[in-house]
């Protein structure tokens, strides 16, 4: 056999000898064999492939959710959601599950009983999932956004007793007959039944698990059912292939109707991740913010989505599968030499995925679908499913094993899984090739089905839902591979009662004379399957055609179809491209609509002209990864705007009303507190008087904005009062913004934030990104650990390793509150009384820096050393007390968390003393000493003192202080001069209202801070106190 080299390999030589000597074979030997079922496979293919499949994976016998509890009670503390709208760690997520779960069973929740979870993006959606499998019973997602009549019909289809949603989505089954439970912090949170742990329930892993419901050819959605067996059977190899583990932050960005997503999340539980969702909004409009901040390196993509995206712009990503549709040279290129590249492939019958090509380069073949996981895959002859082809053969890919889901029930047109001689296999549909090494080429579909926006769909759904409308006669969609419609969806049609002229085998557009009235129909078409289909399934074009050709059998002829769709002019493709919008080609009127236009020629690579204002996005040849460009460019014209916008208003006449302009002073708040989640928190009392704080998923009252008009500063200061009183902990909001307006076009904001969820370092993180939200539009800085995790990680290691006596090395005397004549009197900020002074710029330089040198103190040290100096020499009739310091509380502890870009109350104090010499010199080192002596900065002390048993006992009489020092820094980032927020000194209220009758932590406070380059000292201390004189004398 003579074969050029460059065109075909030594190894596909091989095969096609051997391929070829069977064929002989057959012809001299068994010429009464009929071609149909001659077997071409030759003794080299036939070892290969027997061999590629010759380790056929066992069942995995474990329920999914067991997995899911086994990796929790060995990191109980360790993360298992990051959402942005709750953290929890793996123990909380189990407990919670646990909690929502003991409901379900006593609402009749169990084994093969199938519940629907319909959610925006929300970490209550994992724990609904995990109750539902823990009660016993199988769930099914179902999508907010397709039409009531689809969700009925699932609904209706599995016979669904109650459905779990959130508030948001309660109201889309008011008329479903079917019970709905709200699943969120509250309802979850009141559920006290039990210790966290759940009654076993009977529950076996051949029962179901999920069901995932895709496009069904009969017109109606089909379900696949998926056993608890089957999933993890895949998952524990996907995952596995995968690289998942303990270290991987996965980014759940597909839908829950996807089946990619049951692998985001339980696949991801299993091994250990932590589990990131963000808010659906923010998670599809700008995903590349989110992904950086919630720290991603894993992430399951579509190529689609790839496209808008490059390496550089997520530096955290480590592992990106790739799935959904075909990949192109371009994304191997782009990617494959930054990090690990994969792809998955599989049908959601397979349990997620069936392939995967875990070894992708930049000269690795796109369609290579890498080799099975969890089962096994044959290529056979797509007419004959019982002869295996040769390596090299063009066939249908047969998938074989543990991982398949069941093969029907009594949903419409349910899995293709079937069974042969006791083995159940799968008819995937698609046309593969065997590589020379064992892995699989992708060719492409052998029937009408294709993937829209990484989704699967059946052609025939959208064609049967297009002909039920009276005056359709023939329907046929396609997505074409070439040509001006090139990845558009679609549709030919042509009507009954037009009396069109018809040429037998020829395609003609509609006379353009009756295009008018065609035109009302197919609008009319386009409006009644919107209500019944998922806006990807809706054509995005219509080729009204006087009929279609049909084959000597009676069918479409589609195949003639596509070629003449696939060569259609640029003159044709603008005539078709008009049908179904408006006859008028306007241009723009409004200044909104100008603006538009520029976008969307931009984003869609056309000129302006071409655009009209009743021509929709999506025949312009639009797509939901281009929408997501448009909002973007619409946010950097400083103009407002969601994707849901341009998917409701699909024109430009439609859309431009509904655009607004951004308010640039009110936005970064906005960004501030979705990005900062104790900016939204609620704090409320429990039966037994304790206060408890949670974030709600609603963040519609989350600040309170305003702006006023006043003619001068000085008028601003009759406004800050109220804007200090009056905060409601339980109700919100703990934010608050008064933008003053002054006719001579400045701008003064003055904010209040309750001091529960906010410090002085927080104060600086929030006003950062308030500055550089100004400045330039966005908000870039990192996202760190959230409060929540720091609270539980503090907890954790004040149970498990520290002790009284490490936490404080030292003892300090008991308050002498008698002393001050203190002792029967309430310490009220009513009460307090305030001298301040500063020192200058030379001597604030001095205590800054010089000072420190020679000694290695810091200006805290001098600060105390003073305060210890001057008490003993004022007040000598006794021993000097401790002085209780804040620190902002944020020292590393060994928790292993980034909490530099926080925002929380950290605040920690640690007390101080020493016994003073008389030397200031001494004393100075004296309070260095003593400092560093105390670990962690005082923050394990803090965390013992109040967490713990022990700590309560050791330290109770430390309480109430009677000095205490704050030193809160200087606030340089608002002093530079590029700085667009700077300080306004304006005169600030006395403590008014429900505040003054709050009890003061300390008798006396010293408090300093340095703004301009001078240190401002106040001395706050209490009226009623004793020695008043000496007190003024010790300042």
């Amino acid at each position: 056999m003579l074969y050029t080299p460059s065109t075909v390999s030594e190894d596909l030589a091989v095969h096609l000898a051997d391929t070829l000597h069977r064929t002989f074979e057959l012809v001299n030997n068994h010429s009464e064999t009929e071609l149909s079922s001659a077997s071409y496979l030759g003794p080299l293919s036939h070892k290969r492939i027997f061999n590629w499949n010759s380790n056929a994976p066992n069942a995995v016998i474990e329920c999914a959710h067991e997995l899911v509890r086994k990796t929790a009670s060995l990191q109980p503390q360790a993360p298992a959601i990051d959402s942005w709208d709750a953290q929890m760690t793996y123990a909380e997520l189990d407990s919670l599950s646990n909690h929502l779960a003991t409901v379900l069973v006593e609402l009749g929740i169990k084994a093969e009983v199938i519940v629907p979870l319909c959610f925006e993006k929300s970490a209550w959606y994992v724990v609904a999932l995990l109750a539902v499998l823990k009660a016993g019973g199988a769930f099914v997602p179902l999508d907010p956004t397709h039409p009531s009549s689809r969700l009925r019909e699932i609904v209706s289809q599995v016979d669904a007793p109650i459905i779990l949603t959130t508030a948001k989505h309660h109201d889309l089954f008011d008329d479903f007959s079917v019970k709905t439970m709200i699943v969120n912090e509250d309802t979850v949170g009141t559920i006290t039944s039990g210790d966290g742990c759940l009654t076993p329930v009977t529950v076996t892993p051949e029962n179901l698990a999920y069901v995932i419901f895709t496009s069904g050819s009969t017109g109606k959605p089909k379900g696949t059912m998926i056993q608890h067996q089957s999933f993890c059977s895949g998952s524990l190899r996907q995952g596995e292939a995968a690289n998942m583990g303990p270290h991987s932050r996965i980014f759940q960005f597909a839908s829950y109707s996807f089946d990619v997503s049951i692998l985001e999340i339980l696949t991801g539980l299993i091994f250990g991740a932590c589990i990131c969702i963000p808010n659906e909004q923010l998670g599809r409009a700008d995903f590349v913010q989110s992904m950086n901040d919630f720290r991603v390196n894993w992430a399951f993509l579509t190529p689609s989505v790839l496209k808008v995206l490059t390496p550089d712009q997520l530096p955290l990503l480590k592992t990106l599968v790739l799935g959904g549709e075909a990949m192109s040279e371009s994304d191997m290129m782009t990617w494959a030499g930054r990090l690990q590249l994969m792809n998955g492939y599989g049908p959601s019958e397979c349990s997620v995925a069936a392939t995967a090509n875990t070894q992708l380069n930049p000269q690795s073949s796109p369609r290579n679908i890498g080799r099975a996981i969890g089962g096994v895959c044959w290529i056979v002859d797509p007419q004959n499913h019982n002869v295996l082809l040769p390596v090299g053969a063009t066939g249908e890919l047969i998938i074989q094993g543990p991982i398949l889901g069941r093969s029907t029930r009594n949903y419409a047109a349910s899995s293709g899984v079937r069974s042969h001689k006791r083995e159940r296999y799968y008819r995937t549909g698609d046309l593969v090739r065997y590589n020379a090494d064992g892995t699989i080429h992708f060719i492409g579909r052998a029937d009408g089905q294709v993937k829209i926006r990484g989704q699967r769909v059946e052609l025939g759904e959208i064609e049967y839902n297009i002909e039920r409308d009276e005056n359709i006669h023939q329907a046929l969609t396609l997505l074409p591979s070439q040509g001006p419609f090139k990845k558009q969806l679609l549709a030919v049609v042509s009507f009954k009662g037009f009396d069109l002229p018809v040429e037998e085998g020829r395609l003609t557009l509609v006379p353009e004379d009756r295009r008018p009235k065609i035109m009302a129909v197919v609008t009319r078409i386009a409006n009644t399957i919107s209500a019944a289909l998922p806006i990807y399934m809706v054509p995005a074009l219509w080729v009204p055609v006087n009929a279609i050709p049909l084959l000597p059998s009676g069918k479409l002829d589609r195949k003639k179809v596509r070629r003449w769709v696939e060569t259609l002019d640029d003159a044709t493709y603008e005539q078709i491209a008009n049908v179904g919008s408006k006859a008028s080609g306007r241009g723009p009127s409004t200044p909104a609509e100008f603006e538009l236009r520029r976008i969307w020629a931009s984003v869609l690579n056309r000129p302006e002209e071409q655009i009209s204002m009743e021509r929709s996005f999506q025949s312009l040849g639009g797509d939901s990864i281009s929408a997501m460009q448009v909002i973007a460019q619409c946010r950097d014209a400083k103009l407002s705007l969601a994707v849901k916008d341009l998917i409701q208003c699909p024109t430009i006449a439609e859309l431009a009303p509904r655009v607004r302009p951004l308010d640039e002073d009110a936005e970064p708040m906005e960004d501030d507190i979705e990005r900062h989640p104790m900016l939204r928190a609620r704090f409320q009392r429990d039966e037994s008087g304790r206060w408890m704080q949670y974030i709600p998923l609603d963040r519609s009252n989350s600040h309170l904005y305003q702006e006023l008009e006043v003619p001068d500063l000085e008028a601003i200061e009759p406004y800050t009062a109220p804007n200090q009183s009056g905060f409601d902990l339980q109700r919100g909001p703990l934010m608050r913004a008064i933008i003053f307006k002054l006719p001579n076009g400045d701008r003064y904001v003055g904010l209040t934030v309750h001091h529960m969820v906010i410090d002085t370092v927080s104060w600086r993180i929030l006003l950062q990104d308030m500055q550089q939200g100004l400045s330039t539009g966005t908000i870039t800085s990192h996202r760190s650990d959230s409060f929540a995790l720091w609270c539980r990680k503090l907890k954790e290691h004040a149970d498990e390793k520290w002790t009284p006596e490490y936490v404080l090395p030292f003892s300090i005397p008991a308050p002498l509150y008698d002393y001050w004549q203190m002792e029967e009197s309430m310490n009220l900020f009513v009460t307090e009384t305030i001298q301040e002074f500063s020192l200058d710029t030379k001597t604030t330089a001095r205590l800054m820096g010089n000072c420190n040198h020679q000694y290695q103190t810091k200006p805290l040290d001098i600060f105390l050393s003073a305060i210890f100096h001057a008490f003993s020499a004022t007040f000598t009739d006794r021993p000097v007390p401790a002085v209780f310091i804040y620190s902002h509380g944020r020292d590393e502890f060994g928790g292993d968390l980034d909490v530099s870009n926080t925002i929380g109350w950290f605040t920690s104090s640690t007390p101080v003393v020493i016994n003073p010499s008389g030397d200031i010199v001494d004393d100075l080192q004296a309070v260095r000493d003593a400092r560093a002596s105390v670990p962690g900065n005082g923050v394990p002390y803090w965390a013992t003192r109040w967490l713990t048993d022990d700590g309560h006992a050791a330290f109770e009489h430390h309480s109430p202080f009677e000095l205490s020092m704050n030193y809160l820094g200087q606030y340089q980032q608002l002093e530079r001069d590029d700085s667009v927020l700077r300080y306004v000194d304006v005169k600030k209220p006395k403590a008014t209202g429900s505040g003054s009758g709050l009890l003061r932590t300390a008798l006396v406070e010293t408090q300093a801070i340095v703004i301009g380059d001078s240190l401002q000292i106040k001395f706050v201390y209490n009226t009623r106190m004793a020695r008043q004189k000496q007190l003024l004398d010790w300042q």
